[in-house]
């Protein structure tokens, strides 16, 4: 698992195990305050904060400009994510914080393609994941405007709405990830709750009040045939993703918010 800055933070670290963490860099700029990192063909690769540089490394502790797109909107807050040997970068805010509803992909992370101006995570407040064979996308609650629609797509360009209110209450700051065959939708706002799918369509509550209680600033990712529910400060894990044991109290990275955690080469 590699875990990147933060708010007001530019290091890297990484872990085996996300028990023990190691730094692997303090200079990462600001390539990682607000976007989402992605690992794809052995590498690293982001977009620059409020810009359209896509960054790529090895290592995770050497960085550099692996593409310019002056086609693509300079922006923030994308989701980039691997999907069908593809490269995939979501929507985002422009430089004014005005909604983008653009689909790129890039089959090699250097050169890129708009597919689609008909993205559905038109408030920028989503969440996506993979799940066999499709992208999908949970709406989170935007001010003034209660969402808990879930879309999906095969290709990145046709987005089916797969339902206009799923059985959970409207919230924002929730995750989503898929394990053992299911999409889990974890928390949010003031809420503790767990939810799952198999299909984005139907939502079954599996539990009302997890051990690890009331949490903010969290990443949710499936590794090594577990879930992991990493925060500012401590690190959870689960086999079922109903019960859950503490797995670390006391991580070495610093505490932070907005943290952005992926997995890379069998390692967090």
């Amino acid at each position: 698992i590699w875990s990147f800055g933060g708010y007001d933070q530019d290091w890297t670290w990484f872990s085996e195990d996300a028990e023990n963490w190691f730094q692997s860099s303090s200079e990462t700029k600001e390539q990682f305050l607000t976007g989402r990192a992605a690992s794809f063909r052995g590498k690293l690769w982001n977009i620059k904060r409020n810009s359209n540089e896509i960054w790529t490394s090895n290592n995770g502790l050497d960085w550099f400009i692996g593409s310019i797109i002056p086609d693509m909107s300079k922006r923030r807050h994308s989701i980039m994510l691997e999907h069908n040997d593809s490269l995939w970068l979501l929507g985002g805010y422009d430089e004014n914080s005005g909604s983008l509803n653009d689909v790129w992909v890039s089959s090699n992370g250097d050169d890129w393609q708009k597919v689609s101006d008909n993205f559905p995570g038109f408030t920028n407040y989503y969440e996506a994941t993979t799940h066999k064979g499709k992208i999908y996308i949970v709406l989170k609650e935007d001010t003034g405007n209660q969402f808990n629609k879930v879309y999906s797509s095969a290709d990145g360009i046709e987005w089916v709405e797969r339902t206009p209110q799923a059985e959970f209450s409207s919230r924002s700051f929730f995750k989503v990830t898929s394990y053992q065959g299911k999409i889990w939708l974890i928390g949010g706002d003031e809420t503790t709750d767990i939810w799952s799918s198999e299909d984005g369509e139907i939502w079954t509550l599996e539990a009302e009040d997890p051990e690890f209680g009331n949490i903010n600033h969290y990443v949710l990712k499936t590794f090594k045939d577990r879930l992991l529910l990493i925060t500012d400060e401590v690190v959870w894990q689960s086999t079922d993703g109903i019960n859950w044991t503490l797995l670390d109290s006391d991580p070495a990275y610093p505490t932070l918010v907005w943290l952005n955690v992926l997995i890379h080469d069998q390692e967090l």
